[in-house]
């Protein structure tokens, strides 16, 4: 046997990979799933780059999970407050029962800020978030637990209505839509949310992998990912198979990276070098990032992707800015109107979430914005002193307009005084 009829199993090509098309579900037992089925549902299907990629495979990404990191986290960071009007005035309701709940703790075994952070989550990977409203035998609203989503079928009834399908290890659970908090994500038939991944990002995702894989295995090879290697004629396979375990032992690994190659007689070596510069490998990489954030709404300069970027000073400020007009507020009203709907409808109370802890660590732009609230007479000092956490000080519940900073109560007495009247302190008659 040749050595070249020996080699060619080894060296034929990769068989096409070709995307799945089937309909087997693992909510329907009647219906069988084939173990490349099965493993679709468990790691996501298979790209065109190869790796598979579903919604929980795909937090292997870096760029997906630094992206599903920053969203996450920023939104936890804000807290939920808690309203009611009285009259045409809205004053914070920290006495409702819910407000703990939703502030600090919606369960025993989570605090709020895992509870949001956990909610943008599911969001962004599977486009949808249950949780299950839990009552007391009074019929009050003591706590909400997260449900994964991909336990989770929503049915739309005969009646119009909405019913939940939670199947579990025990059996399947049925809720109705007031007894679950479903923020969906973007959609069709505002019912259920898109799955992002599987939907949008399986490719660009899958390709992000395959490059980090490739990466990895030039930088392991020694950065030469191929080269020529010329047995002499009548080697037999035993030979061969000794001389290349040899050969990747002295020689392939980044601890031997530009060692001499020393072949035997009547072995040539012709090296063949593909540096990653020459293999476009970075601009592949950057390309892929920028893809990422795309998918998910993030500034690519938030994954350190800012080798173009000019937009310095004001441009990167008025490019976070419409980071959070048109990415985190629209999550942010998506969460809340659901909260509303399901838990204060036809109520006085209504939920928001803290937008003014964006600008909590910017110390320039937070002293500005109480400033120009105080001088307008939107915000009495000591409001702004308790959102700084300072005490009160004395005489500090007025309101105050530029100018002299008079007192808003005061503005115009001036006008009114007759000459011979003595006016009031700290102003001047005219």
């Amino acid at each position: 046997m040749s050595l070249l009829s020996w080699l060619w199993p080894f060296a034929r090509s990769k068989p096409e990979r070709i995307e799945p098309l089937f309909e087997a579900s693992i909510e329907d037992p009647n219906i069988p799933i084939t173990q490349q089925e099965l493993s679709v549902i468990l790691s996501g299907g298979p790209t065109m780059a190869g790796p598979l990629v579903g919604e929980t495979t795909s937090i292997r990404c870096v760029d997906v999970f630094r992206c599903v990191s920053i969203l996450s986290g920023l939104i936890a960071s804000l807290k939920i407050n808690l309203y009611t009007w009285e009259g045409d005035k809205r004053v914070s309701a920290t006495q409702h029962r819910l407000y703990p709940l939703l502030r600090m703790q919606p369960n025993e075994f989570m605090s709020a800020f895992v509870w949001r952070e956990l909610i943008v989550v599911t969001l962004l990977l599977w486009g949808n978030h249950y949780s299950r409203i839990v009552y007391d035998n009074a019929g009050r609203v003591v706590g909400f637990v997260p449900i994964p989503p991909w336990l989770v079928t929503v049915e739309r009834r005969e009646d119009g209505k909405i019913r939940y399908v939670v199947r579990l290890k025990s059996g399947a659970e049925y809720y109705e839509q007031e007894d679950m908090l479903h923020i969906p994500g973007l959609g069709f038939d505002g019912l259920k949310g898109l799955p992002v991944i599987t939907a949008v990002g399986r490719q660009a995702i899958g390709t992000s992998l395959a490059m980090e894989e490739f990466t990895a295995r030039l930088h392991a090879n020694g950065v030469r990912p191929s080269g020529i290697g010329k047995a002499k004629e009548g080697m037999s396979p035993a030979a061969f198979a000794r001389m290349k375990d040899t050969f990747d032992r002295l020689y392939s690994g980044v601890g031997n990276a530009g060692a001499t190659i020393w072949v035997d007689a009547g072995t040539e070596w012709t090296a063949m070098q593909l540096s990653p510069k020459d293999a476009e490998t970075l601009l592949a990489r950057r390309f892929s990032t920028v893809q990422i954030c795309n998918i998910f709404g993030v500034p690519a300069m938030l994954l350190n992707e800012n080798a173009d970027m000019t937009a310095w000073g004001s441009g990167i400020e008025q490019i976070m800015l419409g980071f959070l007009m048109t990415t985190i507020n629209p999550w942010l009203e998506r969460i809340e109107s659901e909260i509303n709907r399901k838990l204060f409808m036809k109520s006085n109370f209504e939920a928001e979430f803290d937008r003014d802890g964006l600008i909590v660590l910017d110390s320039k732009a937070k002293s500005e914005l109480f400033s120009r609230l105080v001088a307008a007479a939107m915000m009495t000092p000591n409001e702004g002193r308790r959102r700084l956490n300072l005490p009160d000080m004395e005489n500090g519940d007025q309101l105050f307009i530029q100018g002299g900073m008079v007192p808003l109560n005061m503005v115009g007495a001036h006008l009114t005084l007759e000459p011979s009247q003595d006016a009031p302190e700290g102003t001047q008659q005219q």
